[in-house]
């Protein structure tokens, strides 16, 4: 009788503990660098470039006074931010402008940007696509949008 009591109770046990949740175990360090790098990309180094379009931007409205058309494009530029915060070996990917003044200066306007300090103070690869756009362009986009706001 004493067995099937002790029973019924290590069964009663096992019950409530399959009922409980189990904890989530603690991420390992790799992943908690690649929780923090991710934080770093999409909300430091993006707003970083953001800030600095505008200097980018200086560079699309030269190349747009050069050949008194605009034009559209995109350019995909990478570098890698080090310890510290500096761009180093910036380089231009891909570009559909085919203009290597265009992409120098691009380039020369990205050395000059500081970046916040990546996590760990390990350095930090990182790659963006620019996309250029004429006022026209923009303009029929904003116009587009405002009358599909109105319907």
């Amino acid at each position: 009788m004493q067995d099937l009591k002790f029973s019924k109770e290590i069964e009663l046990i096992k019950g409530k503990m399959a009922q409980q949740k189990t904890p989530p175990l603690p991420k390992s360090a790799k992943e908690l660098l690649n929780t923090d790098l991710e934080k770093y990309k999409s909300n430091q180094a993006r707003n970083t470039i953001t800030k600095h379009s505008s200097e980018i931007q200086i560079c699309y409205n030269k190349l747009v006074e050069a050949n008194k058309s605009p034009q559209k494009g995109r350019v995909n530029v990478d570098w890698t931010i080090n310890p510290e915060g500096n761009v180093i070996t910036p380089g231009v990917i891909s570009s559909t402008f085919n203009d290597k003044k265009f992409e120098s200066c691009i380039i020369n306007k990205i050395k000059k940007i500081s970046f916040p300090v990546p996590p760990q103070g390990k350095a930090y690869y990182l790659s963006h696509i620019f996309n250029f756009k004429s006022q026209s362009e923009l303009n029929k986009e904003q116009l587009n949008k405002a009358k599909a706001i109105i319907k």
